[in-house]
C-alpha cells in the first residue's frame, strides 16, 4: 500500500512537470496611439490567454492576475504612488512630527600636528631612493613582445573557428527560441498633401501584395486619410515559447561550448600575466 502511494505521487509529479515543461507560454503586447495619447497592455499567459494570465496596463499602471478565470488585482497606480512617496519622503520623527530633529552637537577637536621631517619612513625615501633597473627601451620591447604573444593566443585559428562555430549555433537556437504567433497592425494616417498620402498608400499596397500575400499570422492594414495630417495606430503582437525550448537551448549552449580550448588559452594568458607582474615588481 505504501509503495503504491509513493508510485502514484511520483507519477503525478512527473505528469505535472511534463505539463509545465512542454505546454506553451506566451507574451502579447496590445497598443494604441491616437491623438498624441498612448495606451496599451502587456499580457504574460500560460496554456491560454483567457485561463492563466498576468496583465500589466500601461496607462493605468495596474497589474492583474487571472488563474482559471479567477482574477485578482495585485497593484494599482495609487499603491505605486504611495510606495514611491514613502521612498522619496525626507526622514522625520514619526512619534512627534511637530518637534523638528535637533542636529547633534559635535565638539571641535584639536588638530593633530605631524612632524614629517622626523619620520624614518620619509627620511629613508628622501635620502636613498630606489634605483630602477633596466632602461625604458628594454621595458618597452618586453611589453611589445608580450602584447604580440597575447594577440597570438587570442587570435589562434583553432580558438577563433570553434568560437565562431559555437556563436553561429547559439544564434540559430535563439532565433528558434520563440515563435511568432501573430502580428495585427491597423493604421490610419495622412499627410498634409493628399497626393503624398496617395503615393504612400500605393507603396503600401505594392509591398503588402509582394511580401505579405501568403502569410496568415501577419495582418497589416493601412487606411489613408486625405483630409489632413493625422496618425492613428492600433496593433497587437504575440510571441509563444515553452520551458522545454529554453532548457534545450541552454543545454546545447553549455555542452557545445569549447571549454578545453578556452581553458588552454586562459592558462597561457595567465602565464603571460605572471611574467609581466614579475618584471613589474623587479622594476618598481
Amino acid at each position: 500500500m505504501f509503495a503504491t502511494i509513493i508510485f502514484l505521487v511520483i507519477a503525478a509529479s512527473a505528469l505535472v512537470a511534463a505539463i509545465v515543461v512542454f505546454t506553451p507560454f506566451g507574451v502579447i503586447a496590445d497598443f494604441t496611439f491616437a491623438g498624441g495619447k498612448r495606451n496599451g497592455r502587456i499580457v504574460l499567459y500560460w496554456l491560454h490567454p483567457r485561463l492563466n494570465r498576468l496583465t500589466f496596463y500601461i496607462d493605468r499602471q495596474r497589474i492583474t492576475l487571472c488563474f482559471l478565470n479567477w482574477s485578482h488585482e495585485i497593484a494599482h497606480r495609487s499603491t505605486m504612488e504611495r510606495l514611491s512617496a514613502d521612498k522619496l519622503s525626507p526622514s522625520f520623527d514619526k512619534k512627534n512630527p511637530s518637534i523638528p530633529l535637533q542636529p547633534a552637537k559635535i565638539s571641535p577637536k584639536k588638530p593633530v600636528q605631524l612632524n614629517l621631517s622626523s619620520s624614518p619612513k620619509f627620511s629613508k625615501l628622501d635620502e636613498s631612493p630606489k634605483k630602477k633597473s633596466g632602461s625604458w627601451l628594454h621595458r618597452w620591447n618586453f611589453m611589445l613582445r608580450k602584447a604580440k604573444k597575447i594577440l597570438s593566443i587570442l587570435l589562434d585559428r583553432r580558438i577563433v573557428l570553434k568560437t565562431l562555430r559555437w556563436l553561429h549555433r547559439d544564434i540559430k537556437l535563439l532565433l528558434h527560441l520563440a515563435k511568432l504567433h501573430h502580428v495585427h497592425l491597423k493604421a490610419k494616417a495622412g499627410a498634409a498633401d493628399p497626393a503624398e498620402t496617395g503615393n504612400i498608400y500605393a507603396l503600401f499596397v505594392t509591398l503588402r501584395s509582394t511580401f505579405l500575400s501568403r502569410t496568415t499570422h501577419i495582418d497589416i492594414r493601412f487606411e489613408p486619410y486625405f483630409s489632413g495630417a493625422m496618425l492613428e495606430v492600433e496593433g497587437s503582437i504575440g510571441v509563444t515559447s515553452s520551458v522545454a525550448r529554453l532548457l534545450l537551448a541552454g543545454l546545447v549552449s553549455i555542452t557545445t561550448f569549447p571549454w578545453l580550448v578556452v581553458f588552454d588559452a586562459w592558462r597561457k594568458l595567465r602565464k603571460v600575466r605572471n611574467e609581466i607582474m614579475s618584471v613589474a615588481e623587479v622594476t618598481v
